[in-house]
């Protein structure tokens, strides 16, 4: 019976003392971030006696996924992204050669994941190799981010690899079911834009390679699958959620014809932090799964087009004004399309009774402008799209390039060439096109013109679910610490994070389009 006891009592100590062990493991694990341990400064001064201090480049001792840190050389900080909806840490820190250690100091923000994000709080790591060591400091971002490193070209040669790379980070990828990955190809990426092109901060058009220098389809962030991408600045809008916003807003009230899509990323170029991105789709013959028979133009503008305005066009693909996006190789009548357009503008009809505006599209396009004042898309910044069917060629209209909507303004008289409040909050822009169209047909337009209003008013373009849009992204840009880095890099594009002005027009323009579609006040030339 004693001897039962003794081992009884045996096995209790055992036990106990595995489950001490257990909680002192487990205990050094909760201790790791990112697979790597955190230690405090008193031991990690201790480790660093008799080391010497080391001048390599952190960035090429350490990986995060197998892949090289975002940096930022104007501050000396390191990058990771991270996902805003947990306070669970993703991803593996790790040093390139297995014989090197490293750890995390020891820090407060650690227990706060989302403070850290959105403070943009620098956590300090060390590295300690054969006699050495080195110390440096990482940020945690909430947003997707975009490395791009090599020579930037000239936009005229944006079909030659020059073997650049890009990197994207995505902690909630939607392609692989909500998981952390890490995306890389080769690229070349070149300066995109018109007015834009005047302001330190860029847009880039990148396109995607693989090691041989063929063309690559990669999905970003949710989006397509495809070689060609855009990286809008988003520079005028001291918000930056207008132009998010009218993409969002066009592809609801148009889910037949929908444009662009665009996500939010920070990103990194040669070592230097850029900013806030939006990173875009294009619209092209993928987008709008053009074939045989269609026809796709970008009107940069339509001011002085005349009847003799394609006369010398010859073989051209594209002039000062227009580009054709498709077809991609010039053939007989290739500008016919765009050209029966265009005299519609001036004769208010057409010549050839087998072409037509597609009326339900070019006024959900006109209602859509007047939502949004965008009067920067009235005369320029649209697609065209025509499709020949066994009636004739029907003409539709897209939007694009959205930055000057929800009461934005270009003004040169402010540093970025923009301003809120230019335009009368009562005020009905004239569109030739959809004048037109009421001039033939008044009765059918204005009652079209109410029932599609109508349906928008019953869907998206509503004050609560509008103003619940501009909160989360303005949420999203500020809880993820990058509306605040955006402004230390920006100062000059007057960046607040103050959307009160944008609320404000959204209730007041809803307001007054009620009453004003109701009256059939569609504005006269």
């Amino acid at each position: 019976m004693g001897r039962k006891k003794v081992l009884f009592t045996i096995n209790l100590i055992v036990l106990a003392f595995l489950g001490v062990f257990g909680l002192l493991l487990q205990a050094k694990e909760n201790r790791k971030i990112m697979s790597i341990e955190i230690k405090t400064e008193n031991e990690l001064n201790e480790m660093k006696k008799g080391l010497v201090p080391s001048d390599e480049f952190t960035g090429n001792i350490i990986f995060f996924g197998e892949k090289e840190l975002p940096y930022d050389g104007n501050y000396g900080f390191y990058y990771i992204s991270q996902s805003l909806s947990t306070e669970e840490y993703f991803g593996k820190l790790e040093t390139v050669d297995k014989n090197n250690k490293i750890y995390f100091y020891e820090d407060s923000y650690w227990s706060d994941k989302a403070k850290a994000i959105k403070e943009g709080h620098p956590f300090r790591f060390i590295v300690f190799g054969d006699g050495w060591y080195n110390e440096d400091e990482v940020v945690l971002s909430g947003l997707p981010i975009i490395n791009i490193t090599g020579e930037l070209v000239e936009s005229t040669e944006k079909g030659v690899s020059n073997n650049s790379k890009i990197v994207v980070w995505d902690p909630e990828d939607k392609e692989a079911d909500g998981l952390y990955t890490i995306k890389e190809s080769y690229c070349t990426y070149y300066v995109r834009g018109a007015s834009s092109r005047q302001f330190e901060k860029k847009s880039f058009g990148v396109r995607l390679f693989d090691e041989e220098g063929e063309s690559q389809n990669k999905s970003f962030l949710g989006m397509r699958n495809d070689n060609k991408w855009i990286l809008n600045a988003l520079y005028s809008d001291i918000s930056k959620i207008r132009e998010k916003m009218a993409i969002d807003v066009w592809n609801e009230i148009s889910p037949e014809l929908q444009g662009s899509r665009m996500e939010y990323t920070e990103v990194f170029v040669n070592g230097f932090y850029r900013g806030i991105y939006g990173l875009m789709e294009p619209v092209d013959k993928k987008q709008l799964s053009l074939k045989d028979g269609d026809y796709l133009y970008k009107c940069g503008s339509l001011i002085g087009i005349n009847k003799e305005y394609y006369d010398t066009l010859s073989t051209s693909m594209q002039t000062v004004e227009f580009e054709i996006e498709y077809p991609k190789e010039w053939q007989k009548g290739i500008w016919t399309p765009l050209q029966y357009y265009t005299d519609f503008l001036l004769d208010g009809s057409f010549a050839d009774k087998r072409v037509e505006l597609d009326s339900n599209n070019f006024v959900k396009y006109w209602l859509y402008l007047q939502f949004l004042s965008a009067t920067d898309n009235i005369d320029k910044n649209f697609y065209i799209k025509a499709t020949e069917n066994r009636r004739g060629l029907v003409i539709r209209k897209i939007p694009w390039d959205l930055n000057y909507t929800f009461g934005d303004a270009c003004s040169y008289e402010n540093e970025n060439i923009t301003k809120f409040g230019v335009y009368d909050i009562d005020e009905i822009f004239f569109v030739q096109d959809f004048q037109n169209l009421y001039k033939s047909n008044g009765e059918e337009i204005n009652n079209l013109t109410k029932q599609l209003w109508t349906s928008m008013r019953q869907s998206v373009i509503q004050k609560d679910k509008l103003n619940e849009l501009a909160e989360n992204y303005m949420s999203l840009l500020t809880e993820s610490g990058a509306f605040q880095r955006e402004t230390l890099r920006w100062p000059e594009a007057g960046n607040s994070t103050d959307i009160t002005a944008i609320e404000g027009y959204i209730r007041d323009r809803i307001a007054f389009l009620d009453n004003a579609i109701a009256q059939g006040n569609y504005g006269e030339e």
